[in-house]
């Protein structure tokens, strides 16, 4: 450790004494030149005095080793004071830079609660909302924001040694998250918005945001597939969807689409999910109907655009009074999430939704019994 300290303070003052040599020869210069000229010039004196010496009949004795002499100090008095101004400088400079560093550690403490306190007004500002509700999850954003900010501070200073790394992935998460809060920003605008989800969970607490958001004669018309509600998937939307019907009396019709056929499911998954399905829509007023669309509904249909559009078709269109929105699912993972408000392609996708329920059937016992029977016996379904 002691070694990195001393090894840093070698480049600190190596560095500094680059940056000082041009302020120091420039106050400088002048009397080094002079030393210099007049140094050299006594040098070579001693020359011709030494050649004047062995020419004349006398001799100059000790003169031309004296004149040497001086000029040579001279030489080295001129040096030495340009090293001494160079030396001058890099001193006070370091001197200048070890007091700034220590007096920025000792404003680092503040500079940080500054921020802080800054980042929280900021914040508070931006996010502040007079609604109980909407306040209290602004709130909690904005105290998440100012964790996470103090979070990163603190792996950055004090972390352990990957935390370069930890850093990166940290700003990858968050440029996810800013994707994703673009798109939801956008979603009146023309086109479709794609949001990559980390998870089937967060997912479902999108679905039930847009359920939750439903009135009394809204409607959700929802093509979907097997796989979207294996191991218990979207455990809340399903609850949210019952409820929006029983209490709000939201209308719901889903078509589940055997097309979309996943083929490691076993038969008893599809009997517990299509069971399950069957349960939801029970007692519902006829507010939550269920069908199933096979490949002989298919066949059954004139819709040239559901025969070319079915197989792939897992979309779900939420109508509050004259809005819509379509969200479509576009991973069986369910973490990649396309939205729209777009009438070209909502009108596309409820003609497909309603050529498709015209031709799906019911969702009975008898049915779901018909299904496994099929799958059994390696049947199409």
């Amino acid at each position: 450790m002691a070694r990195k300290a001393s090894r840093r303070r070698w480049n600190k003052q190596l560095s500094q004494a680059r940056r000082e040599f041009a302020p120091a020869f420039k106050s400088s210069w002048p009397y080094t030149l002079l030393g210099l000229t007049v140094g050299i010039l006594l040098v070579l004196s001693e020359q011709g005095l030494h050649h004047v010496d062995e020419k004349q009949s006398f001799s100059l004795g000790v003169l031309p080793l004296i004149v040497g002499h001086v000029g040579t100090g001279f030489i080295v008095s001129a040096i030495a004071v340009f090293f001494y101004e160079w030396g001058a400088h890099i001193k006070k400079a370091l001197e200048l830079s070890d007091r700034l560093s220590e007096s920025l550690r000792e404003l680092g403490p503040i500079a940080r609660a500054t921020g802080e306190a800054a980042l929280r007004e900021g914040l508070s500002t931006l996010l502040d909302e007079d609604s109980s509700s909407r306040h209290h999850h602004l709130a909690k954003m904005a105290s998440d924001i100012q964790e996470i900010v103090r979070s990163i501070w603190t792996l950055e200073n004090e972390g352990i040694w990957i935390k370069d790394k930890y850093i990166i992935y940290l700003s990858d998460l968050l440029a996810i998250t800013r994707q994703n809060a673009g798109c939801l920003q956008n979603l009146a605008k023309e086109g479709p918005h794609d949001l990559d989800v980390p998870s089937a969970e967060l997912t479902d607490k999108l679905l039930v945001a847009q359920m939750d958001s439903l009135e009394e004669g809204d409607r959700y018309d929802v093509f979907t597939n097997l796989e979207s509600w294996r191991f218990g998937r979207l455990p809340a939307f399903s609850e949210r969807t019952r409820v929006a019907v029983r209490e709000r009396g939201v209308h719901v019709r889903r078509i589940i689409n055997l097309l979309f056929h996943v083929h490691d499911l076993r038969p008893d998954e599809v009997q517990q999910i299509l069971s399950s399905q069957m349960s939801s829509a029970h007692n519902s007023e006829e507010k939550f109907q269920v069908k199933v669309l096979g490949a002989e509904d298919l066949a059954n249909s004139d819709s040239s655009e559901l025969k070319k559009y079915a197989r792939s078709s897992h979309f779900g269109i939420f109508s509050h009074r004259e809005e819509r929105l379509r969200i479509s699912l576009t991973s069986l993972e369910l973490s990649k999430i396309s939205m729209t408000t777009t009438s070209r392609d909502l009108d596309l996708s409820a003609r497909l939704f309603n050529e498709a329920w015209n031709v799906a059937k019911p969702l009975t016992e008898e049915l779901v019994d018909s299904i496994v029977m099929k799958m059994n016996q390696d049947q199409p379904l």
